[in-house]
């Protein structure tokens, strides 16, 4: 079961910790986050594949890095059903 658990807030970054989520999932959301220009650095490490766990950290030079977040997540998940709704076009 997914377990997320912010670790360290404050006005300019947010870090927190996920438990049983693929990375891939991470690097779309890591991705999104870096086309946004309100973004100084999102980055994330997996401390050790049997642990499962993954710490992110996104720092941002402007605006509220929760509502930024939100945003980023937002816009990973219409980017992957844009993706299915054309697989599924395709392989009709």
């Amino acid at each position: 079961m997914l377990e997320l658990k912010v670790t360290h807030e404050n006005s300019k970054s947010i870090e927190f910790e996920v438990k049983d989520l693929d990375t891939s999932v991470l690097y779309i959301l890591q991705k999104t986050l870096y086309e946004d220009k309100r973004v100084a650095m999102a980055a994330f490490k997996q401390s050790h594949p049997v642990l499962k766990g993954i710490t992110f950290w996104l720092e941002v030079n402007e605006g509220d890095p929760r509502e930024i977040l939100i945003e980023a997540c937002k816009k990973a998940v219409s980017l992957i059903n844009n993706f299915k709704r054309e697989i599924v076009k395709a392989l009709g």
